[in-house]
C-alpha cells in the first residue's frame, strides 16, 4: 500500500474513533446500570487512546516524531477532532455504538490486507482484537440488561 493510501485510510479510522468516542460517552451517560456505564466509559477511553497509537503511526510512517502536545495543541487537537463546542452539542444521531466499532474493525482489516509496514500492522492487529472483544462483550451486556442502556 501507497504511503498516502495508508495515511488516509488512518486518518479515515481516526474519524471514526472520534465518533465512538463520542457515542459511547453518550451512551454512558443516559446508561442506568453500573455495569453498562463503566463499560462504556471504559470504550471511550479505549477509543481516545487508539486515536493517539494511530497519530504515533501516522507520524513514524512520514518519518517524523510527534512531540508532546503543548496545552494549546492539545485544545487544537481536541477540536480538529471533535469540533468547536463539543461539551455542548448534542449527537446528531443515537447511532449504535456497536456499529461504529464494526466500522472500524472494517477499516482496520483492510489496511492490514494492504501489507502496511510492520509497526503499524502490529497496531492495527491489537485494535482488531479490542474491537472484537468490544462487540462480543457489548452484545452479552446488551442481552444481559435488555432496554436498559
Amino acid at each position: 500500500m501507497q504511503q498516502w493510501a495508508l495515511n488516509e485510510c488512518l486518518r479515515q479510522l481516526i474519524k471514526v474513533y472520534s465518533f465512538a468516542e463520542q457515542q459511547y460517552i453518550h451512551s454512558a451517560v443516559k446508561s442506568h446500570a453500573a455495569l453498562l456505564k463503566v463499560f462504556f466509559e471504559q470504550r471511550a477511553f479505549e477509543r481516545s487512546l487508539f486515536i493517539e497509537e494511530i497519530e504515533d503511526s501516522i507520524a513514524t510512517v512520514q518519518g517524523s516524531v510527534r512531540t508532546p502536545k503543548k496545552l494549546e495543541d492539545l485544545y487544537e487537537w481536541h477540536r480538529s477532532l471533535y469540533g468547536r463546542n463539543v461539551l455542548r452539542n448534542i449527537l446528531i444521531t443515537d447511532m449504535e455504538s456497536m456499529i461504529i466499532d464494526e466500522k472500524g474493525l472494517e477499516i482496520c482489516r483492510f489496511l492490514i490486507m494492504g501489507e502496511p509496514p510492520s509497526h503499524v500492522l502490529t497496531l492495527l492487529k491489537g485494535q482488531i482484537s479490542k474491537l472484537e472483544s468490544g462487540i462480543l462483550s457489548m452484545v452479552y451486556l446488551k442481552a444481559l440488561y435488555d432496554g436498559e442502556e
